[in-house]
C-alpha cells in the first residue's frame, strides 16, 4: 500500500514524499487512518540538526492521532472505527527498568521519528500495545495533544516540591507542564519566557505570574525550577534560583553536554533531576485529562495546515509566537 509521508530530506527541508507500508494488518498489528500530526520542539531540532542523537534524512512525527482502519488476528484492544493516539516509544521489555515499570529509562528504547522511522503518514501500521483509545466525540487536535502531555504530566510528578515551581520556557511543553503543575496542586507556579502572546496565554492557563527572563529579583527563590529549554544560560539561572534542599529539573532537550553550576548544588544539597518520555500508564492519563476536560488544552493549537503545506507548517513552528501547530494529514 502506498501511503504520503513528512521527510525531513535535508537541513532545513521538508518534503511530502512517497512511501509504502505493509497491509493487510499481521498478527496483532493495527492499520490506522492518521488524522492528525503535532509539530514538536525536538522535531524542529532535527530540522535544524540541532538534535543531540538524530539528524535528517529521517521520516519524522511522533504525536499522532487517527482511526482504526483495519485490525489483524489477535487484536483486542482497538477495533474499526475507533479514534486512537500513538505511544511513539519501543521499548525492550526484558532490561531491569522495563520489569520495574520504569520502561522510559529503556536503555534500548527507540522512539518513532528518531532512532525508528516516523509516523508522519498517511496510514500507519502498528501494534496494537502503541495504540491508545480516545473517548468519544474528542477532536482529533485534542486527542494529537495527548503525547506532550503525558511528557508533561511526567515532569510534573518527577519531585513533589511543588510549593513554589518556577517553569522556564513556556512553548507547547511548558504551557502543558503548567496545566500538569495546576492539576497537582502546586502552589506559587511563575513563567519565566520571553514572548508576549506565550505569556499571556500562560496566564490565561492559570500562571501566577508570567514575566520575561531577566525580571525575577536574584534573591528569589523557588522549591522546584522546571527548564523547558536546557541551555546553559538556563540551567545556570535554574540552579541559582532554586531553594537550598530544592530541586531542578530538566525537561528540555539540550542540544549538546552542558555545564551546571556544581559548586552550589553541591554545596546546598539541590537535587538536578532529569525527565524522559513517559510510561504507558502516563499515556492514558493524558487521555483521560483531555477527555474529562479535566485538563484544558484546546487553546495552545494555534494552526492546522493540510498535508500539501506541511513545509509551511513546519516554517511556521519556529516562529516564535506559535504554540502548537499540526499537520491535517487527510
Amino acid at each position: 500500500m502506498h501511503v504520503d509521508q513528512i521527510a525531513f530530506t535535508g537541513i532545513g527541508e521538508v518534503a511530502v514524499t512517497r512511501g509504502a507500508v505493509d497491509a493487510p494488518p499481521g498478527d496483532g498489528q493495527v492499520l490506522v487512518a492518521t488524522s492528525r500530526v503535532g509539530i514538536c520542539g525536538s522535531d524542529l531540532a532535527v530540522l535544524t540538526g540541532h538534535h543531540p542523537w538524530t539528524k535528517p534524512p529521517v521520516i519524522t512525527g511522533h504525536e499522532v492521532a487517527g482511526w482504526v482502519l483495519e485490525t489483524g488476528p489477535g487484536v483486542r484492544r482497538v477495533a474499526p472505527g475507533d479514534q486512537v493516539v500513538l505511544n511513539p516509544l519501543r521499548t525492550c521489555g526484558e532490561c531491569p527498568r522495563c520489569r520495574a515499570g520504569a520502561v522510559n529509562q529503556c536503555e534500548h528504547g527507540a522512539v518513532r521519528g528518531y532512532r525508528l522511522p516516523g509516523a508522519a503518514v498517511t496510514r500507519l501500521l502498528t501494534h496494537e500495545t502503541e495504540l491508545h483509545t480516545v473517548p468519544a466525540g474528542v477532536p482529533p487536535e485534542l486527542a494529537c495533544l495527548a503525547e506532550p502531555l503525558a511528557a508533561a504530566w511526567h515532569a510534573a510528578t518527577r519531585t513533589d516540591g511543588l510549593d513554589e515551581v518556577a517553569v522556564i520556557g513556556c512553548g507547547s511543553i511548558g504551557q502543558l507542564l503548567l496545566a500538569s503543575l495546576r492539576h497537582r496542586g502546586a502552589g506559587q507556579v511563575t513563567v519565566i519566557e520571553p514572548e508576549p502572546g506565550k505569556r499571556r496565554l500562560a496566564a490565561a492557563q492559570g500562571a501566577d505570574e508570567a514575566v520575561p527572563p531577566g525580571t525575577v529579583p536574584a534573591t528569589r527563590r523557588f522549591t522546584t525550577v522546571f527548564d523547558c529549554v536546557s541551555r546553559p544560560e538556563t540551567l545556570d539561572w535554574a540552579v541559582g534560583a532554586a531553594r537550598p534542599g530544592g530541586a531542578v529539573v530538566t525537561v528540555g532537550v539540550p542540544p549538546a553536554p552542558v555545564t551546571m553550576p556544581v559548586p552550589r548544588m553541591q554545596r546546598y544539597e539541590i537535587t538536578q533531576l532529569g525527565s524522559g518520555l513517559y510510561t504507558p500508564e502516563e499515556v492514558e492519563a493524558a487521555v483521560d485529562l483531555i477527555g474529562s476536560a479535566a485538563v484544558e488544552v484546546g487553546a495552545l493549537v494555534t494552526d492546522v495546515y493540510p498535508l500539501d503545506q506541511a513545509a509551511r507548517a513546519y516554517a511556521r513552528a519556529q516562529d516564535a509566537d506559535s504554540v502548537k501547530v499540526m499537520v491535517a494529514m487527510a
